[in-house]
């Protein structure tokens, strides 16, 4: 599979050893992020168990610092 733009997209928010977490290009709403595996493949569905816990890490990371720095009403995840 081909190299993801996203993989260049700097600064990263937070990183672990499975993937890392960017402010969206082009946000929906204020603190729109997006977390992204280091591996490349087609689908959150193909994660290993590993990046299933990594990238669920990143996602929990995501919402305390968006929580503590737009105090949102809610959040949507997909």
């Amino acid at each position: 599979m081909d190299q993801s733009p996203f993989l260049k997209v700097e600064p990263r928010l937070f990183e672990n050893e499975v993937g890392f977490v960017i402010f969206d290009g082009f946000p929906v709403s204020e603190g729109h992020c997006l977390v992204i595996p280091h591996r490349i493949y087609p689908d959150y569905f193909r994660s290993t168990d590993e990046e299933f816990l990594g990238l669920t890490e990143l996602l929990i990371r995501a919402r305390k610092f968006l929580e503590e720095q737009y105090s949102p009403t809610g959040f949507n995840v997909g």
